[in-house]
Order: structure tokens, then sequence, then C-alpha cells
């Protein structure tokens, strides 16, 4: 503005006014240009429907009571009318509003849905007899490195009749009089405990997690087991022998490690080895997801490619290219299917068939659309599958991969005859820079979950997916291959020999790379959901206003750790636990009991010693243990209790009338199934005597 004409407008109008009219100003141009931008990234609008659909099924579950009918009534309107909004509205804001509101309204309402099926215990029971059908199998291993079967049955029944429990796991480590294999049927006398509330706010709720999963309580057998057998799957034989013959040909624990790598079974893994790998931040490689199904698929590519090129004729037919990819994708589902069909490799796999679909059309499809589309599609179908870390971090990482840009990979992967070293140089250079990525916009997940900023992941992986990828499993596949051959002992021994290397990985990462993990204090689960929002906004938009979402997770970081919760006392019905924040310490009043959930406290709150109250000789803390033990009596369902403003603050769950929290059963007739009762016809004799005793009682009271 000319300042002449500025100053003249000053002494008109003032100049209070002219700031504002300047302000106002600028808002209509930002909201012009943001509306601008908006309309021109029109054909990113769908990806933002797994993000709605999440939303709506994270809705239900954060409620703290059960919805009533006049809430399912108001969705279920929300949903027709945003569905007339999107056939007739003309507005592009205003369409994009509609689809929001019919996706967070069918996640609520489909996840609904499928909660009035489940149910939980909450007391113990038994031992008592107990009969079902064995639908998953994996196995648990002692310190010795003995194996135990560990199963998921249905259909249970028990003496007095059917059990109305739709599933429950069981922990085998009696006799067994057979083989046990999914679709088998057990009889045994078990145990059954109820899943465990969380220890702290914030911590891993199990009720919760397995009350959508459809599993109702974990036990384990006190008798000899006897075995039905059933309709067996051929894969699912396949698979169980192979977990068998890895763990009788490969020492312990590596023999733990290649099941968990080939058919997903990683139960056996002893505690030492999954801490290695969590704190190092290889978990991933642990659980069976993209990685593994590329790398098997594409070796399986390249493999049929080589044989169809012998034989001449075939290329006159059809394309050997095409060709290869339909085999390599039967190879590849051969393997998801062996490995158990998790969440990441459903994903991996719905967007290699897409893509193959796409060469056979003359189409390249859009792989981010793809990838939108198969999240919406797996919430749609199992709801529960929203409430799943590695489906969260699947997804989340698939996406950073898309966001890297399409010149860097036509640089990378251009057409030029380059010798063989170099062209190995450039596969590793892709699949650091892919991990470096993924790292990166997994961070916010890690550090909520599991409390920590795992910065030594970033170096750790790049050495291990490269190992991994080009060593552990081209030698795994060699290995199934001459499994039936008697090189088999000698292909295993090389197998060892690069699950070693991947093993020594691990170790040395958390040894040597310590000083890279830094604790992450438990805060707010809205300031994950707006760090969530954040990371979707960097990973959808293409425009420079992307950045807005990086900012924003630096500012609602800071905003987390100023918020955070630190708990100074720790109660269990059983046991108290204090904090010393000064040394790092946790002052407990026992430490034979509990020692799961006293491990879960020293974790989350990254205390590094364990301590007995009789050995403590602060005045102070022994005043916070009477102070616990007055507070446990005044608020009994109270988990911690945090010192703020001169106050303390007890921290109680806020869903204790969910149906993860309140259900509870027994061994009585509400226990069983209720059959319905027979209809007696009155005996006139009976109707008679009756009458005659109400006219006498009737006389008595006049």
């Amino acid at each position: 503005m000319n300042l002449f004409l500025y100053q003249k407008l000053c002494r008109k109008h003032g100049l209070i006014k002219i700031f504002v009219y300047q302000i106002f100003n600028q808002y209509t141009i930002l909201k012009d240009g943001l509306y601008l931008r908006f309309i021109q990234e029109h054909d990113r609008y769908i990806l933002w429907l797994p993000f709605g659909l999440a939303t709506g099924i994270y809705g239900y579950g954060v409620l703290p009571y059960e919805p009533k009918t006049g809430t399912y009534g108001v969705l279920f309107t929300a949903l027709v009318f945003s569905v007339i909004g999107i056939w007739i509205g003309k507005k592009i804001f205003f369409r994009v509003l509609c689809w929001g509101i019919l996706s967070f309204s069918l996640g609520f309402l489909r996840i609904s849905s499928c909660s009035p099926f489940q149910r939980l215990l909450k007391k113990e029971l038994g031992p008592f007899w107990i009969k079902g059908k064995v639908v998953a199998l994996d196995h648990t291993a002692s310190n010795s490195g003995k194996l135990y079967p560990r199963v998921w049955i249905k259909n249970l029944y028990s003496k007095r009749g059917p059990l109305s429990l739709p599933c429950v796991r069981l922990g085998i480590r009696t006799a067994c009089e057979g083989k046990i294999t999914p679709g088998d049927w057990i009889e045994a006398r078990v145990k059954l405990i109820p899943w465990p509330k969380p220890v702290v706010p914030g911590g891993y709720d199990a009720q919760f997690q397995q009350f959508f999963q459809g599993v109702s309580a974990y036990g384990f057998s006190v008798s000899v087991v006897h075995v039905t057998p059933g309709h067996h799957g051929v894969l699912t034989q396949f698979r169980h022998y192979l977990t068998k013959t890895f763990h009788e040909k490969l020492p312990y624990p590596l023999g733990a490690l290649a099941s968990a790598l080939i058919t997903g079974d990683k139960t056996a893994l002893p505690l030492q080895l999954r801490h290695d790998f969590s704190v190092s931040g290889l978990s991933h490689i642990l659980a069976i997801s993209g990685l593994h199904l590329s790398i098997v698929s594409a070796i399986g590519f390249f493999v049929f490619q080589w044989l169809f090129r012998w034989v001449p004729k075939l290329g006159l037919i059809i394309s050997l290219q095409s060709l290869a990819g339909i085999f390599s994708l039967i190879v590849g589902a051969m393997y998801a299917h062996v490995s158990g069909l998790g969440y990441p490799v459903q994903r991996s796999f719905i967007l290699m068939a897409g893509a193959l679909l796409g060469v056979f059309l003359n189409r390249w499809p859009s792989s981010v659309r793809l990838l939108a589309l198969c999240g919406s599609a797996i919430l749609l179908v199992q709801p529960q599958a929203c409430f799943s870390l590695s489906f969260q971090l699947s997804f989340i990482a698939t996406a950073s991969l898309m966001t890297i840009p399409n010149e860097f990979w036509s640089k990378i992967f251009e057409e030029t005859h380059h010798p063989l070293w170099k062209r190995w140089g450039k596969n590793i250079l892709m699949m650091n820079i892919t991990t470096l990525a993924a790292t990166c916009s997994t961070l916010p997940w890690i550090a909520f979950y599991f409390h920590q900023y795992s910065l030594q992941s970033i170096v750790s992986n790049v050495f291990a997916v490269s190992w991994t990828s080009f060593c552990v499993m081209p030698m795994g596949l060699l290995a199934l291959l001459f499994l039936v051959t008697p090189y088999s002992d000698g292909i295993f021994f090389l197998w060892a020999l690069t699950l070693k290397g991947l093993v020594k990985i691990a170790q040395n990462s958390e040894h040597y790379l310590g000083f890279l993990l830094f604790h992450c204090p438990l805060y707010s689960q809205w300031i994950f959901f707006a760090q969530v929002i954040c990371v979707f906004w960097w990973l959808i938009w293409k425009g420079s206003w992307r950045w807005w979402g990086v900012g924003g997770l630096f500012i609602l970081h800071s905003v987390a750790w100023y918020c955070s919760f630190n708990p100074k006392i720790l109660i269990t019905p059983d046991y108290i636990g204090v904090v010393q924040e000064e040394t790092y310490t946790l002052w407990v009043t026992d430490t034979r009991k509990g020692k799961y959930v006293i491990a879960q406290w020293a974790r989350i709150l990254n205390l590094h010693h364990i301590c007995k109250e009789n050995t403590l000789q602060d005045s102070s803390i022994k005043a916070l243990f009477e102070l616990g033990k007055a507070l446990r009596c005044q608020y009994p369902k109270a988990l911690t209790f945090q010192y703020t403003g001169g106050h303390w603050i007890a921290s109680v769950l806020s869903d204790e009338n969910r149906p993860w929290r309140f259900q509870e059963y027994s061994l009585k007739k509400s226990f069983f199934e209720k059959k319905p009762k027979k209809m007696r016809t009155p005996d006139p004799k009976s109707s008679r005597k009756l009458k005659k005793l109400h006219s006498i009682k009737e006389k008595n009271l006049v």
C-alpha cells in the first residue's frame, strides 16, 4: 500500500481500523489460496477414506459408555443424508464433507455391529472339563528351549452343555495323546483366567484388544489332553511341518527365528532376543510383512522368467514377464497362506495382485489409490484390524515409500549397462532409502505405544534390511527347495550362519547404539490423534502445504513432553509401587508376585532398578507407601496417583461400563447357553386347591 494513502486512511479512519482491515485482507488471501490448493488436489480426496473409517472405529472404542439407541439413530440418519448430499451436491467442499460424515458413520456402525457377539471372562474358572475345536496353533518355549503348543479353540463344550464363550487360548504343557493340528478336537481339564487390565493409563490393554479379536480368556491344561483328528488343510499342515523341521534342524534360538521369518510363528523366541530386536528397532523383520513377501515373489519372478526363456516358442504366444508375474503371484499366495495371513501380508498381496492386473489391462495402477482402497476394504471386512499395531505401521510405512518422487527412482533405475557390483549397490541404496523413510514416518507410533524414540533403528535397519534381503531370505528359500534332498543339512548350516549374522546385528545395535535410544513419557491419546492427522497430512497432499504436517508434528511433540504423565504411586489390589525418579528406582511391597506387572511399570516409566520395601531406608519413600495404602482404600479403582499442583490426582479407567470391562461369568446356569423351558399344561385339580386357599386367606384378612 502507498505510504501517502496509508497515512491518509489512518487520519480518516484510525490506526486500529486499518490494522483490522489488513488482518482481514491477509486472512482472505490465505483462505482463497488454501481453497485453490484444495481444489487443485481433488484427485487426493479418496486417500482420506481409510482415515475416516478408522476415526469412526476408534470413536466407538474411546467412548466411556455403551452407545444408546439414539446414538445409532443419529449416525444412521447422518449416513443417509450424507449419501443424498454426495448424490445431489454440486459444491466440492460440501461433497467432501458428506464423504467425511459417510466414512465416519460407516466405521462406527461397522465396529458396533461386531461387539454384541463378543464376551469376556472376569473371574477365574476351573479346573473343569472342556472340549473344543482347534482353530489356530503356535508354540511357546521354556528357558531350556523346549517347545509347548499353544492353541485357540472354539465350539466349546463342558459336561453341563455348550459354553457361551466364543473362543479361548490355552497353553498346553501337559502330556498329549497325539499330535495337535488345527482342525482337531481336544478334551482336557483346564483352568481359565481373565485378561488383565492395563497397569498404567496408556499401557497395553489386553481386555480391549482381545475383546475385538473375539478371544474371551486364556488358560492352561491341568490333565492329559485327548486329541480327536478332524479336517486338516494341506497348507496348514505344511506350515506346522516347516515349523517343526526348523526347530529340529537349527539350534535354538535360530530355529525359532527361522520360524518367525518363514511361517510367522514367533512365540518360541526367547525374551532376550525379542528385547534385542525391539530395542534396536528391528521388530518389523520378525513380523512377516511386505518386505518378506516382496523378496519371495521377486525371487520367484526371476526364477520363472529364467526358466521360461528356455522355451523359445512360449515367448511368441504370451509375454514371458506376464507369465512369470502370474507364477510369482501364485508363489506369493502360497507363502502368504503359510505365514498365517497377517494384516501386512494381506496388504502386500492385494497391492501385488492389483499391480499385476494393471499390467494385463495395459494400465498403470495408481499405487496410492490402490493402497487406500485396500485399507478401506480390510477395515470394512475386519474392522478390528484398526486396533492392530501391525496394521497401522504396515500401511503408514508403505504410504511413506510412495511419497518419494518418481524422478528419484528413474535416476536409480535408468536403463544403462552397469557392472554387477553397481547394480547391487543401487539395490542396496534403494532399500536403505525406503527403510529410512518408513522409520521416520512411524516414529509417532513407536513413541506412543513403546514409549521410546529409537533413533538407533535408522542405523541398524540399514544393515539388517540389506542382510535379510540378500542373504537370509534367499538362503531360507534355498533350504526349503533342498528340504527333501540329502544336501539339506549343509544348506541349513549355511542358513544358520546368515541367521546368526542377523542376531549379531540386533545384539550389537542394542549394545553399542544404546545412546541413540531416548525414553518418551506417557501422554494423552488426543495428542497422539493430532499427530496421526499431521502424518496423514504429510503423506496425502502433494503441494508445499504438506510441510505443515511436519511442523505440526514438532509442535505436538513439544506439547506431549510438557503435558506428560509422570505417576508417583502405582496401585494394584495386591501390592503398591513408589517411583523414585532421582535414582530411577521402583520400590514395591513384594517382588515375588506380579513380576509381569512390575516389569511393565519399570519399562513404561524408564526405571532401571527394582527394590523391595523392606530394604528401604528413606523416610520420605516410606511415607509415600503409607499414603498409597490410604489412597488405595479411598480410591479402590485407581491405577496410579500423580502429584500435581499440591494435590494427588487419581487415574481411573474411563470405560468401566464397556463390555470389555464389566461382563462377568461363572460356572452357573448363566455361563452356559440357556435352553428353552418346556411349557407345562396346568392341572385342573391343583388350580381348584389354589382357589380355595386364596379364598381362605381373604376371609382371615377380613
